[in-house]
């Protein structure tokens, strides 16, 4: 916050997105091999209730509930890492990402198949096995960010109205700057047949 100047949105490039995501990836996945090899019996047993839990909620399509336990499940994952360093720094990319990882909770279908893709991260660690644990993972997340992507592209380019399209063009020239949106301005490309030029989708 700035005085008198309200709330400032930090900007973000759908580039610099994408490269948020990949480390995320990376991190993630390195957390998963390290849990399979350093969760306690405890902590396995914990991850496994929360994956059962999490199985009713995606089949019961209750989509803020699975939101919900999705950070619970992560964290839980996180903590067995018994690494603060690598735990901390998790939870913060996490956060930087959650307005755009919480969308693929939108996406129709969405929820098994994200808890199937958990499954497999689950049985990996439950079996100590590190490489499938940290490959089931990093695959997770490209899904969940492909899936969010395309949701938030999809609704967002199905509300510009050319008049919208024609209003942004004209704002921003022939030459749109994608870094100037703000980060609730999705990395949504598409082409404006109107203009032919690449746009920023709102997102929301």
């Amino acid at each position: 916050m700035r005085p008198n100047k309200g709330v400032v949105v930090t900007s973000i490039t759908p580039e610099r997105l994408a490269q948020i995501f990949e480390v995320m990836g990376e991190i993630e996945a390195a957390c998963a091999r390290f849990a399979a090899r350093r969760m306690t019996a405890e902590e396995r047993q914990r991850l496994a209730a929360l994956h059962v839990e999490a199985g009713a909620l995606a089949r019961a399509g209750d989509r803020e509930a699975c939101d919900a336990m999705n950070t619970r499940f992560h964290s839980a994952i996180y903590a067995g890492v018994h690494n603060d360093y690598l735990q901390e720094t998790a939870q913060a990319v996490r956060r930087r990402l959650r307005p755009f990882r919480r969308a693929q909770f939108h996406v129709s279908g969405r929820l098994v198949p994200s808890w199937l893709e958990h499954d497999s991260v689950v049985c990996a660690i439950l079996h100590g096995d590190g490489e499938v644990a940290d490959h089931a993972l990093r695959l997770h997340v490209t899904m969940a960010a492909d899936a969010s992507a395309g949701w938030l592209a999809d609704r967002s380019f199905g509300r510009l109205s050319r008049l919208a399209c024609t209003n942004a063009c004209t704002s921003i020239g022939t030459r749109p700057r994608k870094d100037s949106f703000p980060i609730n301005v999705l990395l949504a490309h598409r082409r404006c047949n109107t203009h032919r030029m690449m746009i920023i989708a709102r997102l929301f």
